[in-house]
């Protein structure tokens, strides 16, 4: 239940960082060669901040209201099988990503999107290399 939390209240972060470099985009006048409205994007970024907001308060509104539920929670969490189910879907959902995001940065560079072939690009770069060091990390500690 903690990790959610935790995980819930990096998206509020996120999106609302996201939401936040919009509006200064918009009010320095910069603008993209996407056929992108920026004011979509930015509407966009709010409502997945509000959504993250809701169900963190809501989660945590419920985490004070049962605390027998919580606790079953906590055992759940930790057991094993229930661990090596979340692992395995982690490692298909990486996969599937990956792959979209190398299909992506091939469309981009294919139909010559300036700006958006870089920033995939290199979004395909930093989640490869997230991958690479997390998997030194846990290779050291086990």
């Amino acid at each position: 239940m903690k990790r959610k939390l935790i995980f819930t209240a990096a998206m509020i972060l996120l999106f609302s960082a996201g939401y936040f470099f919009g509006r200064f985009l918009a009010r320095a006048g910069i603008e993209f060669d996407l056929n992108l409205n920026l004011n979509v994007l930015i509407f966009i970024y709010a409502g997945g901040a509000l959504l993250a907001a809701v169900y963190f308060i809501h989660a945590h509104w419920r985490k004070k209201k049962n605390p027998e539920k919580l606790k079953q929670l906590a055992i759940d969490e930790k057991d094993e099988r229930n661990i090596r189910l979340g692992e395995k879907a982690a490692s298909v959902m990486y996969l599937i990503t990956f792959l979209m995001l190398a299909y992506m940065t091939v469309f981009f560079f294919l139909f010559d999107y300036g700006l958006a072939r870089w920033l995939s690009l290199g979004v395909l770069v930093i989640h490869f290399a997230g991958f690479i060091i997390c998997r030194k990390i846990y290779d050291k500690k086990m």
